[in-house]
């Protein structure tokens, strides 16, 4: 298994990425969470089989409708023990 650490730039708020990257996630059988961050990026921490991995962030490179994706810089991480993938709300 792998962790990847990834964040989106665009125009990725307001336009449900977030719901977008864990109906994905879900589909693949993904584990993590995805968060905006107030300089206006999503970030999200992923981890699962390497194809399947590939298949997301291609996903995540389309984005939904009305998405603008500007790029994407993934890294490799450690892997944490997540229980399903989740959307982290701002606070």
């Amino acid at each position: 298994m792998i962790a990847l650490s990834i964040i989106i730039k665009g125009r990725v708020q307001g336009v449900h990425y977030r719901r977008f990257a864990k109906q994905l996630a879900d589909r693949l059988g993904l584990k993590g969470w995805i968060r905006n961050l107030e300089n206006g990026d999503v970030e999200v921490l992923v981890q699962g089989a390497r194809y399947k991995l590939e298949i997301f962030s291609e996903g995540l490179r389309k984005g939904p409708p009305n998405s603008r994706i500007d790029s994407i810089e993934i890294k490799k991480v450690k892997e944490d023990d997540f229980s399903g993938f989740s959307i982290i709300e701002q606070t």
